[in-house]
């Protein structure tokens, strides 16, 4: 059961960096102008765009590495409480 729930925290975590991607490589900009991603209205300007796009990709990278650290903490705590 804890094998599945990492896996899907990776496999969320691509999807949402697979977001960020997105978002930064959108070319369209100007005012007035939104996309929705993720549930959030981003407007297309610059700041915006490298606000959320950079953002989505940070978080769905912690989401990534996140098991991958719980599980080497929780082998080397096994391993010293032994």
């Amino acid at each position: 059961m804890k094998r599945i729930l990492l896996v899907l925290l990776q496999i969320l975590g691509v999807f949402i960096a697979f977001q960020g991607i997105q978002v930064l490589l959108t070319e369209t900009r100007g005012n007035g102008v939104a996309i929705y991603k993720i549930g959030f209205i981003i407007p297309l300007n610059d700041q915006s765009i490298l606000l959320y796009g950079l953002s989505f990709c940070l978080f769905g990278l912690l989401l990534i590495v996140t098991p991958v650290i719980a599980k080497t903490r929780f082998i080397f705590r096994k391993s010293t409480s032994a």
